[in-house]
């Protein structure tokens, strides 16, 4: 039987110093690299310049079409020590959330999120140059705590609002997310940043 797969990568902090220049696309960094000051000219629709103006921070409403259009992500989780666990996902923007499935419920980000429910989920476009992030609380749903049926219907919304479209087959699917106890991860937003270009 298929089975649905998923990548976890725990991270820690790294800086450099001194001038540089982004082999990848010319742009030339100043000073501390890892501040990404940018040595570029960069064009703001209106919207972008209002976000900015309130230093990036903006309402979850305004996020929510670059979240339905965007589904690269990457969410940060809480581990037992107290450092922070990062995981790549396809995420999208559901019923006012920030939403991503984990496939296996037996994962690390799902071990952590029961423990401590804080998350933030971060959505990029596929050239890194724009993004948003989520913080707040998660809420784990899974046959545990879900009616069959409703659960079923919940896992299916949350992958068409993770990629726009239909799965080849549903019917595998809903079975696969069952075998592998697969958890929906609802993200309520509680504070929203980023940079739309």
């Amino acid at each position: 039987m298929k089975e649905y797969g998923e990548v976890t990568n725990t991270t820690g902090n790294s800086t450099s110093e001194g001038n540089g220049t982004n082999e990848a696309n010319g742009t030339r960094f100043l000073g501390d690299t890892s501040s990404r000051v940018l040595e570029e000219e960069v064009s703001y629709t209106s919207f972008e310049l209002k976000a900015n103006e309130r230093g990036d921070v903006m309402e979850f409403e305004e996020a929510r079409p670059f979240m339905e259009k965007n589904h690269r992500g990457v969410i940060t989780t809480a581990r037992r020590n107290g450092a922070m666990q990062t995981s790549i996902v396809v995420c999208g923007a559901y019923q006012g959330n920030a939403a991503f499935v984990c496939v296996y419920g037996k994962s690390a980000k799902v071990r952590n999120l029961r423990r401590d429910p804080r998350c933030t989920v971060l959505a990029v476009a596929a050239d890194w140059r724009s993004f948003t992030a989520v913080e707040g609380q998660a809420q784990l749903l899974d046959f545990r705590n879900t009616p069959a049926e409703e659960y079923r219907v919940l896992l299916r919304d949350v992958y068409r609002a993770c990629g726009d479209k239909d799965h080849p087959d549903w019917e595998e699917y809903d079975q696969a997310m069952v075998r592998q106890d697969a958890v929906v991860v609802l993200v309520r937003p509680e504070r929203v940043y980023g940079l739309l270009r």
